[in-house]
């Protein structure tokens, strides 16, 4: 036993040395791994937190597209309407239904200025019942120069909740007619959201510009406004003007909302998640991390040799599932982008990739100093062939023309369904000959080859060439003039309003000989 004067020697610490330097070196290992371990999370979690927004601004602009989709059908079916149903003719609910069909939507009904209501789905109003009353109506009214909106209001027809897009449809003498109504059930509209949810814990909300929940899971708050239906007032301003925030609920679950504007309407699409199952791989690195520390006192390379390769095989397949997700959503935006411009019977551009093309050829045409044509297409007595053979029959009708028409134009023309029975051909690089004789040809080859596939029919076109001070409209409207000249002097022929002899050796015969010979068009040409 040592005494009180007896030095105590380095072996005589050894035990204590071993413990403070291994104690010591912890810390400082410790230190050092939760500091990395900090810098990587951030920067995970910044990275995470940027592609959540990138993913909820995609899919807000993916229900942005589909809502003017919906817009569009109402803008549409209003030209037709105003174009080719004279002020002399009921609106009929087979107008509305083929219409309906067309489009695709839950409903399409008009209201009439007298307080006529037209509808397709067999609903049949209570005597006192006035459309002009209704929240869809009264949007139109007060929204003249856009599709108007009418907020969440209780659909009579259906018995749920619904909102709608309508338009103000006028006279020729441009008195208002009525009203022309598309109907979104909010159950729909919610299953279109749906499909953009995050992951199997979160769920997608949607709020229009006021603030109004149109898709929640909690359907006791939908229909309500925001502000109303949360306690957090703070919160509610986040989600309506944030536009990308991350926004913290505070919640024992670590809840939290990414939202994101819609950009042409306004309104709010907003994806609820939970922190633990957002950043589940944030926290399966967390374990893995502390492992990592407690092995590395004893192996500080193999530790980091591990850390880094966990850090990097978490990235690749963080990153992976991340591009497989974003990737998936541009296909289906992508595919939204070609239902938004082909029509869906035909399957050639629609009334909106028309304008663009028409407008870009006009512009080509210009900088390029060439030619060019435009050809308007209308079936003769369509009405005629849809009441004496059906609607179906009618669709016949309109894809042989297609086919046919696409089978007689070059490459370099595009062939597009104006609206109705209404097609126009775009030729660019084309003179007022080379229009007149492919006008002729179409007319020519769509009687002959309709007659052959056992549903003939005759059509009637008009032609334009672009002139100096030409807009698009201009060349269009000229066009159409020809057309419903030709429609004037017999159908079955080939009109232009342009001050030019037609091309030798066409002959524009009428279908008098056919039977079908009144001078002006009656309603369905």
């Amino acid at each position: 036993m040592r005494t009180a004067n007896h030095p105590r020697r380095v072996s005589d610490h050894q035990h204590h040395i071993v413990m403070v330097v291994t104690v010591l070196f912890a810390l400082a290992f410790s230190a050092a791994a939760l500091s990395s371990w900090w810098v990587a999370a951030s920067a995970l979690t910044t990275s995470l937190n940027t592609r959540l927004k990138d993913t909820a601004t995609a899919k807000a602009v993916a229900v942005d597209r589909y809502l003017e989709r919906l817009r569009a059908v109402v803008r549409s079916y209003v030209r037709v309407m105003e174009r080719t149903i004279p002020a002399t003719e009921v609106v009929t609910a087979d107008m509305l239904g083929s219409f309906r069909d067309e489009a695709g939507v839950d409903a399409l009904y008009f209201g009439g200025s007298d307080g006529l209501f037209v509808g397709d789905l067999g609903w049949t109003p209570a005597p006192d019942y006035d459309p002009r009353t209704r929240p869809w109506y009264r949007a139109a009214m007060t929204q003249l120069e856009s599709t108007a909106y009418s907020g969440v209001y209780l659909d009579l027809i259906s018995g749920g909740q619904a909102v709608s897009f309508s338009s103000l449809v006028h006279n020729p003498d441009g008195s208002e007619r009525g009203v022309l109504s598309v109907d979104i059930y909010l159950s729909t509209l919610t299953d279109e959201v749906r499909r953009y949810a995050y992951d199997s814990s979160g769920y997608v909300f949607l709020l229009d510009q006021e603030g109004t929940i149109l898709v929640h899971p909690s359907q006791d708050i939908v229909g309500r406004n925001l502000w109303n239906a949360t306690e957090n007032a703070n919160i509610a301003d986040e989600v309506m003007f944030g536009d990308g925030t991350i926004i913290e609920y505070g919640d024992e679950r670590g809840t939290f909302a990414v939202a994101a504007k819609l950009p042409t309407s306004g309104w709010v699409l907003g994806m609820v998640l939970e922190r633990r199952e957002a950043y589940s791989k944030l926290y399966d690195l967390a374990w893995t991390h502390g492992l990592i520390l407690i092995l590395s006192l004893v192996a500080v390379l193999v530790a980091s040799r591990i850390l880094a390769r966990r850090l990097s095989d978490f990235a690749t397949v963080l990153e992976a599932i991340l591009d497989e997700r974003n990737a998936q959503l541009r296909a289906k935006m992508e595919e939204i982008e070609r239902i938004s411009v082909t029509d869906s019977l035909t399957g050639i551009a629609n009334r909106r990739a028309l304008d663009a093309a028409l407008s870009a050829e006009v512009l080509r045409a210009r900088r390029a100093g060439t030619s060019l044509a435009a050809l308007m297409l209308d079936i003769d007595h369509f009405k005629d062939i849809n009441d004496l053979h059906g609607h179906v029959t009618g669709d016949k009708a309109l894809v042989t023309l297609t086919r046919l028409a696409s089978q007689t134009v070059r490459d370099t023309d595009r062939v597009g369904r104006w609206g109705g029975e209404e097609f126009v051909v775009l030729c660019p690089e084309t003179g007022a000959e080379g229009a007149s004789i492919l006008a002729e040809k179409l007319r020519t080859r769509i009687a002959k080859g309709s007659a052959e596939s056992g549903l003939p029919m005759t059509c009637s076109v008009g032609w334009a060439v672009l002139a100096k001070d030409d807009t698009p409209t201009r060349l269009i409207s000229r066009a159409d003039s020809g057309m419903y000249l030709a429609k004037r002097r017999g159908r079955n022929r080939v009109e232009t309003m342009e001050d030019i002899d037609p091309a030798p050796g066409l002959g524009n015969q009428t279908d008098g000989d056919a039977g079908i010979a009144p001078a002006v068009p009656k309603p369905g040409q």
